[in-house]
């Protein structure tokens, strides 16, 4: 248990910028393709996306975890040809036909906590640091 005490007390990690953009490319890449995956249809162009991240050993990736889970009721544990993985990636999501608006809370292994949201213009509220989706798609 000693371990475990000095693990929770441990700087968390400040990425270099490069690592960053990465990082973002990945989650907004992920939005896509499970906002394709459960609304069954390619995000369009005129969305907006937000995507943030927490690395899971952080108090505050569990306080938000027991908060969000039980607003994305739809639990995904991921399988691969017979083989649970859902040990290394789960995520739980919800979404909006009739808005088209996309919401999912993911955790890989004890790594990494994200959140995606994908939703029209108009829907876009709670925060300034949604970017268009015509980013994504033209590489700016």
């Amino acid at each position: 248990m000693k371990n475990r005490a000095y693990i929770a007390n441990a700087p968390i990690v400040e990425l270099p910028e490069g690592n960053r953009t990465a990082f973002e490319a990945f989650e907004r890449r992920l939005t896509c393709a499970l906002y394709y995956k459960h609304m069954q249809e390619v995000m369009p162009t005129s969305h907006m996306m937000r995507t943030f991240r927490l690395q899971a050993i952080q108090k505050s990736a569990d306080d938000l975890i027991r908060t969000a889970a039980p607003m994305l009721p739809n639990g995904v544990v991921t399988k691969r040809q017979n083989t649970d993985i859902g040990d290394q990636f789960f995520y739980n999501w919800y979404a909006d036909q009739a808005t088209k608006t996309f919401v999912f809370l993911s955790q890989f292994s004890q790594s990494f906590v994200f959140i995606g949201v994908a939703c029209p213009p108009e829907h876009a509220k709670g925060g300034d640091d949604y970017r268009p989706h015509s980013g994504d798609v033209t590489g700016r």
